[in-house]
């Protein structure tokens, strides 16, 4: 927080919390939850989630009013919940919980405190990074608050709150996107319903008698001449961060890693399959690479297999197949469990389309993510800038907003 640019405008004023807000300490919930509850616990767990995950109870020990300001105060060490922050929406809909503190001003406009309190750095110096945190109420009563007038609070508000709308309306997008992507793979996939032009039987295969398979490997050893030898090497942490496809890894292996490995070298267009860690998740090989042995390596046969309509028809039974490798004493697959993949496939010019389409609806979902992502950050800029005075708001800012 740039105090010195605060200091010199006259209209911002320096307090301690305990003096601009009421502080109030949540109850102990544990014997009151009820699955159908009419009232909302408010517990670290729901904060951390923004309101996902919730516990329900029909007896509101510590009631809540709109426009209070709720927070975290007890976490692990480096949590990321100690200190985040919720604003209640609602009367008569929430009940708060032990360790959790609420706040309560007339003079800060309830989003501001939110914005002004939520993950505050003076919150995030007691964490020490190796014992649990847990906040004091007077500790917590001595953070610092600069703040402007009340009006100019109120148009600082509604400029991130017209961030915030229109960030929920991309997400609710995004969301309807996927839904309907689903839906493609659901009904596509499986030939339930068919694209026009295409009339021919689909036929039921196994996975084995259509692609070949190879296995990963690591070097028997971490001998330094191993490795950076230019042939990638792929990890679940490539799968994780690169998604569905991958032209380059973190590391690689040098021709004396490969020999010292039971890896195989996986031609371009070959599936790379997780069998443990993350049961299932799926890539796309774009150049000649090798895996770890976490991962099987499918080449599908052109003739018979379109590895883009394989990539799809693998992640839609992700799920199923996450479950069937958790059978076991181990959560893993092995390579003659996926050879046993059973599968519907029509002819490959077919599959070709339909993976087409689905890749279109994808491609769509991309880029309102990329320009999701673009919304936050400018949010995430007015926010740190706003709330510090470092960028100012006139006064007739309120007008044009609302025109």
């Amino acid at each position: 927080m740039k105090t010195n640019q605060i200091q010199n405008n006259t209209k911002w004023v320096e307090k301690e919390l305990g003096e601009v807000a009421t502080f109030f300490n949540g109850k102990a919930h544990e014997n009151e939850i009820s699955a159908d509850g009419k009232y909302i616990v408010i517990n670290s767990k729901f904060v951390s989630t923004n309101g996902s995950v919730a516990k329900y109870t029909n007896t509101c020990l510590s009631p809540l009013k709109k426009g209070d300001v709720v927070m975290v105060m007890s976490d692990i060490p480096k949590g990321k919940a100690i200190a985040k922050c919720f604003l209640v929406d609602k009367d008569d809909k929430y009940s708060l919980n032990q360790r959790i503190g609420g706040f309560r001003s007339t003079e800060i406009n309830s989003s501001f405190l939110y914005y002004l309190l939520n993950r505050n750095q003076y919150f995030l110096a007691f964490d020490d990074g190796v014992n649990q945190t847990n906040l004091r109420k007077d500790d917590i009563l001595e953070c610092p608050l600069y703040y402007p007038s009340l009006s100019e609070q109120n148009r600082i508000v509604s400029v991130l709150e017209t961030w915030d709308i229109s960030i929920k309306k991309f997400a609710q997008k995004i969301e309807s996107k996927k839904q309907i992507k689903k839906g493609l793979m659901q009904d596509l996939l499986t030939g339930k319903k068919r694209l026009g032009g295409f009339s021919e039987k689909w036929e039921t295969v196994e996975l084995g008698d259509v692609s070949k398979m190879g296995s990963g490997g690591t070097p028997k050893s971490k001998n330094e001449e191993f490795y950076d030898g230019g042939i990638p090497w792929v990890s679940i942490a490539d799968m994780t961060a690169k998604g569905k496809y991958i032209y380059s890894t973190f590391k690689t292996l040098s021709k004396e890693g490969l020999n010292n490995s039971a890896a195989k070298i996986y031609p371009k267009g070959t599936i790379l399959y997780a069998m443990y860690a993350s049961i299932g998740e799926c890539s796309i090989a774009c150049v000649e690479m090798t895996s770890s042995q976490a991962i099987l390596g499918i080449t599908p046969n052109p003739e018979r297999l379109d590895p883009i309509f394989l990539y799809y028809h693998l992640s839609s039974i992700k799920e199923r197949i996450k479950l069937q490798g958790q059978q076991g004493t181990q959560s893993n697959l092995n390579a003659g469990m996926v050879r046993e993949f059973m599968l519907d496939i029509p002819s490959v010019k077919e599959q070709r389309e339909i993976a087409r389409i689905i890749e279109t609806s994808d491609e769509e979902i991309t880029e309102l993510e990329k320009k999701l992502s673009i919304l936050k950050e400018q949010k995430r800029y007015l926010l740190n800038n706003l709330i510090t005075g470092t960028i100012r708001t006139p006064e007739t800012l309120s007008t044009k907003l609302t025109k």
